[in-house]
């Protein structure tokens, strides 16, 4: 099978390898801002006490909501109360935190670095001689929302703000007026699509929380802010029912919200059987306490090191496998590598006792010789089997299930992190025969129609009781005991009665996806004319910041052809997010009337398909990782009718140089001319991200000699209001 361009890189930004079990969901990292003390939640005391009463906490926290609560006497700040601190808490008292870190207000790049060190942290209080003046946050959500692509140019809109059911629109805190512009623009948003949705104060949300199923909220802080009063009032956390308009919106443009269902459609047409595992969260007394067990153990919602904190629990989790030589050791401190090969994500060969992988497929104990047809099974953690030796993961409990009633069928374990896309791309690369069946776990999606077969493993774990020490931190990350019980209810599923399959056909199925269209073209291009312009350049920026040398090759792509389409990596595994950098360049072109600035997509400069640019090392398959990266970039560039390609010189970077001499060899096959344009200096200087981040550093005063005004107000963390 092929796919309708020649080259295709895929993936969600994820690290190039994986612990086993880790879960890769994390919080979208947003830019940084400072937010003056006038909009943060404090309490001045006489003197210093020592800890507060719940109750004491929430009218302040209502008020100006926050996921830090500051205490302050006359002359100083002496403690913070944190989310953390209060979730930690057992009883109706919560004690102060008297040692906490702190940053001056011009020490923004320190603040960086701080919050790269500490991802759990999001807030770092401002100092100056012992006073609160206020506080850098690592989300500054209106920078982006100022600027992101018209959602009329986003063909999956319509129906995504259809979809929306039992929506509540969140009004900004009463001390959070400065916040009302952004309300206004979700606000707008739904009533151009006609939306369903209902506003509410945000007092109004916390009394009668049960009224909606989903709450939409300005940002980031506000988020934070309403589930730390929801846990005061109520004692729970309600993680996926406040969703932020950047979240929102970011959904929209992820993978997420794509013609899912209709490639599933497309398979059970042609006679492949489709079943999707998913885990719809149970409302019910069983689900409550094991999900308050396994809070208990994994207080932070996603782990950064979820193997690490295994150990203490490693005993009951793992039950009578915790005993088996060298069992445990095996599965914690292993590692999963994933590569790209023939443009697909998988993993990487591997041989070690217990965990296996082959030609990029995990082992699957027992698969027969001959057979008749095929199960597959697609998707992250829990489809790998992140925590289990070869004969214990679903598909080896399936294969055994299938093997013992005699049945003449294979199970094939085709598991990889990347996300969604990934996952796809995959799939409709398999060649599958006429009666195989797919079974797919797909990130945060539960695709339900006629004919789809699915199982719901909170479900399955429900019914047979599981005890929570057999979870870790979520339904997916789970013990050989569970697998089992899971691969039994996917057995049933396929091979009940009412779903037996049927004879194989023997006959290949014919399919085809065009990706980049569905997951590039119809999400920032719908009803846009590409073919306009007789010559478009094409430019990929990482921008990390975006300084005049930038500007300089945009200029130059500008004068020599009628139209620039400038594309701003969508990653974060730089100092500068996506968010900020992509500021930066709308910023810097926005009187440059024939520029278009878009996010790379999906598709273009991700880390786990080209991790040799962000270590910025040499590696032995950088020169794959750099032809498979101009190989979609010209599939990409090719889909935009881009004629050329302009990139700056590179005498220091080899894998930035070598991506400059590659694409002076391939691009001529896709109709595309690179231009190399001469690094621009300034007194002698050349302009470097790396030499600008110093400056920023070290002398702040210079920078808007080599960077645009809008990128030092950005660096510098003076963006309220300024736009």
């Amino acid at each position: 099978m092929r796919l309708s361009h020649k080259s295709f890189l895929n993936g969600m930004p994820e690290p190039v390898y994986r612990p086993a079990g880790t879960d890769h969901r994390k919080e979208c990292c947003l830019p940084m801002i400072f937010l003056e003390r006038i909009h943060l939640c404090v309490i001045n005391t006489e003197t210093e006490i020592d800890k507060i009463s719940r109750d004491e906490l929430k009218k302040p926290l209502i008020e100006r909501p926050g996921n830090l609560i500051y205490f302050e006497t006359d002359t100083r700040l002496y403690g913070i109360v944190s989310s953390g601190d209060v979730y930690r808490s057992s009883g109706t008292d919560i004690p102060i935190n008297k040692k906490f870190s702190f940053a001056a207000r011009s020490e923004t790049m320190r603040a960086r670095r701080f919050f790269l060190a500490h991802s759990n942290i999001h807030e770092l209080p401002a100092l100056e001689d012992g006073r609160l003046i206020g506080e850098f946050q690592s989300a500054d959500d209106e920078l982006y929302l100022d600027r992101a692509v018209p959602l009329s140019r986003n063909g999956y809109a319509e129906g995504y703000f259809a979809g929306l059911k039992r929506t509540a629109l969140v009004e900004p805190a009463a001390g959070h007026g400065f916040k009302r512009p952004y309300f206004e623009k979700m606000k707008a948003a739904l009533d151009s699509y006609h939306a369903e949705y209902t506003v509410v104060t945000f007092e109004e949300m916390l009394e009668h929380f049960d009224a909606f199923s989903r709450y939409l909220v300005v940002d980031q802080p506000e988020n934070r802010g309403a589930l730390l009063a929801l846990y005061l009032l109520y004692g729970k956390k309600f993680y996926h029912r406040i969703v932020t308009f950047y979240e929102f919106l970011e959904k929209l443009e992820s993978s997420q919200v794509v013609d899912c269902e209709e490639v599933f459609r497309g398979f059970l047409s042609q006679g492949v059987s489709t079943v999707v595992i998913n885990a719809r969260r149970q409302h019910s007394d069983y689900a409550d306490r094991t999900e308050a067990a396994v809070r208990k153990r994994f207080p932070q919602e996603f782990p950064d090191d979820l193997n690490g904190r295994v150990w203490p629990f490693a005993e009951a989790f793992f039950d009578d496998l915790y005993s088996l030589d060298g069992y445990v050791d095996n599965i914690l401190n292993g590692y999963f590598f994933v590569e790209q090969q023939n443009e697909q994500m998988r993993l990487r060969d591997s041989n070690s006792r217990y965990v296996n992988v082959s030609k990029g497929e995990r082992r699957t104990v027992g698969q027969p010789v001959e057979y008749e047809r095929t199960i597959y099974f697609y998707g992250p953690c829990l489809v790998i089997g992140s925590y289990e030796g070869d004969e214990y993961t679903i598909e080896s409990w399936l294969q055994k299930r299938i093997n013992e009633c005699g049945y003449r069928v294979k199970v094939v374990n085709c598991g990889c992190w990347g996300g969604n896309v990934a996952t796809l791309n995959r799939m409709v690369s398999t060649l599958f025969k006429k009666g195989d069946v797919i079974v797919a776990l797909m990130e945060d999606l539960d695709i339900k129609f006629e004919g789809m077969k699915s199982v719901n493993i909170w479900e399955t774990l429900e019914k047979n009781q599981v005890p929570a020490e057999w979870l870790l931190d979520s339904p997916f990350h789970v013990n050989h005991h569970v697998t089992k019980m899971y691969a039994d209810e996917i057995f049933s599923v396929i091979f009940g009665e009412e779903n037996s399959v049927g004879e194989s056909g023997g006959e290949y199925v014919p399919f085809h996806f065009d990706f980049i269209e569905r997951f590039f073209i119809r999400k920032y291009f719908h009803n846009v004319d590409l073919s306009a312009y007789r010559s478009a350049a094409c430019c990929v920026f990482n921008g990390n910041p975006f300084t005049n040398g930038h500007r300089y090759l945009l200029e130059k792509a500008a004068e020599e052809t009628e139209h620039v389409y400038l594309l701003v990596v969508k990653e974060n595994s730089s100092i500068f997010s996506f968010c900020e950098r992509y500021a930066m360049a709308i910023e810097a072109a926005k009187d440059l009337k024939n520029v278009t600035v878009i996010p790379s997509g999906l598709f273009i400069g991700n880390v786990v398909n080209f991790p040799a640019y962000y270590a910025k090392m040499w590696t032995p398959d950088a020169e794959e990782q750099v032809r498979n990266h101009v190989r979609t970039f010209g599939s990409v560039a090719g889909s935009l009718h881009a004629t050329h390609r302009f990139v700056g010189e590179e005498p220091m970077d080899p894998v930035t140089a070598l991506i400059n001499q590659v694409s002076l060899e391939i691009l001529p096959e896709y109709g595309i001319k690179t231009v190399i344009v001469p690094r621009k200096t300034k007194d002698a200087q050349p302009i470097t991200g790396t030499f600008v981040r110093e400056l920023a550093e070290k002398d702040p005063d210079r920078l808007c000699s080599f960077v645009p005004a809008s990128t030092a107000d950005i660096m510098l963390c003076e963006t309220i209001n300024v736009f």
